[in-house]
């Protein structure tokens, strides 16, 4: 057997025995597997802190390439940070933790992407939102971060599901409420 398959069959092995044994890992101190999807998440705090500031670089790089804010990318779970993944959480409807962790990165990294409406649409629904006293920013066609809190904010005081996606309902939603 050649190096890398040996070294993929060591690992596969040794991931094969931890969650066949979730009580052995308990007694080493290791957190319980618990059954479903997403009912345990491996976070940062969980991890190496070389390989946690890894992640959380990697996570901010992410944040930051879909609107959010999660301020300097220094690999730091600061405030910023934690309020970006907030927002993102509550965007994608994951579990609110606001917490970086290995599931998360996985979410950013290989989730589908929201399907908001294309620029002159966003344009019309954040000029609407501004008339409105919503949305006090730029209206460049590009959904960021204050026009999905924008978005929200006018949603909930009409409401309707709080989506924070700028997309043609939205716009008849609008229409809707300047009648």
């Amino acid at each position: 057997m050649k190096a890398p398959a040996r070294l993929a069959a060591a690992a596969l092995a040794a991931a094969v025995a931890t969650a066949a044994a979730p009580e052995a890992r308990a007694q080493e101190g290791a957190p319980a597997y618990t059954a479903g999807p997403y009912d345990y998440e491996t976070t940062v705090d969980e991890m190496s802190p070389a390989l946690g500031r890894a992640y959380v670089f990697a996570i901010q790089n992410e944040l930051i390439a879909r609107g959010y804010s999660p301020g300097v990318v220094d690999g730091a779970e600061g405030p910023r940070t934690r309020s970006a993944i907030l927002a993102y959480q509550r965007d994608a409807g994951l579990r609110q933790t606001g917490r970086a962790s290995r599931e998360l990165l996985d979410h950013l990294k290989f989730a589908a992407p929201r399907r908001d409406a294309g620029g002159a649409t966003v344009r019309e629904i954040q000029r609407r939102l501004a008339a409105l006293g919503y949305y006090a920013g730029a209206v460049d066609g590009v959904v960021g971060p204050m026009t999905r809190t924008a978005v929200r904010g006018f949603q909930k005081s009409e409401g309707l599901a709080t989506t924070g996606t700028a997309d043609r309902a939205l716009l008849r939603a609008l229409d809707r409420a300047r009648r």
